[in-house]
């Protein structure tokens, strides 16, 4: 197992590189059932960004991000969160007007 992460690829100038060639060979790596306090801990001490989660016989599992790790610990929204809310995805027309559009003119929430 190898992974290339992006301090590897922004000091590869040869497009024509390969990745077996830049990729680290053996990344600092945790079992299967690791939980995000000892994933944070393992990568603190390592200074590493990116946490490789594998099975006993090192198949890959999984991975831990350290920004993802940190806001979860500290309580915060990750960055994945999805904005999207479901009044955005809505189709409108023919009557049908956002939600919000129809309670700030005094209609129910439900469906014109």
């Amino acid at each position: 197992m190898g992974i290339v992460t992006s301090h590897q690829l922004k000091y590869c100038e040869d497009p024509q590189t390969k990745m077996a060639d830049i990729m680290i060979k053996s990344p600092v790596s945790a079992p299967k059932g690791t939980t995000i306090q000892e994933a944070y801990q393992i990568m603190i001490r390592h200074r590493i960004t990116i946490l490789p989660v594998v099975d006993e016989a090192r198949v890959l599992q999984g991975m831990y991000c350290f920004k993802d790790v940190r806001d979860i610990l500290r309580n915060q929204n990750p960055i994945y969160k999805s904005r999207l809310e479901a009044p955005a995805a809505v189709r409108r027309g023919r009557g049908r007007q956002r939600p919000s559009a129809r309670r700030s003119a005094g209609r129910s929430r439900r469906w014109t």
